[in-house]
């Protein structure tokens, strides 16, 4: 869903300015705005804790909804200016032209890229129509939400996949990191989403985005959590940011759990290709737990997992057969040894790795191999 409009930008400046604007006149259309002040994230305002997404934003500065406003735009000064049918160009205000919100200075030329109106960050496209919904501020490095009236979300916002993200009172997206909220502590990824059926560094963070200790990853051996290097719970973090989270909250729900090994080498080392071939986690579907010694074996671990939980090992599973069946075309993202060639578990875990990585990785899978991408998605998203 992220984020740039940048790229519509491009697509629109194939056109001549001049011809947008021209066209922009002649169009009508109308923006409507509904928003109350909110300083906070609270629960009548919409979070995690209650299920709505009510986004409250007020700006004494916003776009007044109305009549639309026809004229004639002319490109003089550097810049675009928009006269009415007296002959008289707007300034110092908002004007609606073509169903667009467009703002124009104390000097009448038409806003462009980010502007601060009334203490309020804004975000104008190249065409100088107010920008609508994900932008990014390069100059600050803060995301921004604009609502259709272009004022900017504050406070909880849950998207159409159903995560959170939150805004301060200027708009900015947290992300990187806790955050305190309300008196609560939440967790945000880089890309703003909370935490939530997740797990961070050694912590599982429950649907609401608090911790839940019951369900903690568990270090066996006499290190404690207070032990355990930051870059390390970083790690971990990462190799379980992209686990669904269906399939994470799935797996807390039915009595597994996590068990981390700091003080142990590897779990397995067979001679695989003329050397040994280190395994850093185990699949015990015995006790129903996942151990892992390092963190770089945890995304195939949980892969492994969600195979066995949906039913892909079984001799009569269809998913095994078409999966085997399509193996050679995704040999180049998926590093299986020779010691594991006719193991289906562990080359599932290896694909689930692979396909979850990055987005370039499984792009390139979807295109070398739609069979096999198909079947990941079903089994993947099933929760």
């Amino acid at each position: 869903m992220k984020k740039r409009w940048a790229a519509a930008v491009a697509v629109s400046m194939l056109l001549s300015l001049g011809s947008v604007m021209a066209a922009a006149a002649d169009e009508t259309g109308a923006v409507q705005t509904e928003n109350t002040t909110s300083e906070s994230g609270t629960a009548e305002n919409g979070n995690p804790a209650n299920g709505t997404s009510e986004n409250t934003a007020g700006q004494a500065s916003e776009p007044d909804s109305g009549n639309e406003v026809k004229g004639t735009w002319k490109q003089e000064d550097g810049g675009w200016r928009y006269y009415d049918e007296a002959g008289t160009y707007k300034k110092n205000s908002w004007e609606q032209i073509g169903g667009y919100w467009y703002h124009f200075g104390k000097d009448g030329l038409m806003a462009v890229g980010w502007q601060k109106i009334g203490g309020y960050n804004y975000c104008f496209r190249e065409t100088g129509d107010l920008a609508i919904g994900w932008c990014y501020n390069d100059d600050d490095e803060k995301w921004y939400n604009f609502d259709a009236d272009g004022t900017a979300k504050k406070g909880w916002f849950q998207d159409e996949d159903g995560s959170w993200y939150w805004f301060s009172t200027r708009g900015e997206m947290a992300s990187s990191g806790y955050k305190s909220i309300d008196g609560k502590r939440y967790y945000f990824f880089e890309d703003g989403q909370m935490a939530a059926n997740q797990y961070v560094g050694l912590f599982y963070m429950d649907e609401n985005g608090q911790r839940d200790k019951r369900y903690d990853i568990v270090i066996e051996g006499k290190s404690k959590e207070s032990s355990v290097a930051s870059e390390t719970k970083e790690e971990i973090t990462a190799a379980l940011e992209h686990i669904p989270r269906g399939w994470i909250k799935y797996f807390v729900d039915h009595g597994w759990e996590i068990l981390y090994y700091p003080d142990k080498e590897y779990f397995s080392a067979p001679e695989s290709d003329g050397s040994t071939y280190y395994v850093y986690h185990k699949l015990d579907t015995s006790y129903r737990k996942i151990k892992f010694c390092r963190p770089e074996g945890l995304t195939q671990a949980f892969g492994e997992y969600i195979g066995y939980a949906a039913d892909c090992f079984d001799s009569d599973s269809q998913f095994a057969v078409d999966l085997a069946m399509n193996k050679g075309n995704v040999d180049e993202f998926v590093d299986v040894p020779d010691y594991y060639t006719n193991n289906m578990q562990f080359y599932f875990g290896k694909l689930v790795e692979a396909y979850l990585s990055d987005n370039d990785t499984r792009t390139a899978m979807e295109a070398d191999s739609p069979q096999v991408c198909e079947i990941l998605r079903k089994v993947l998203y099933a929760r």
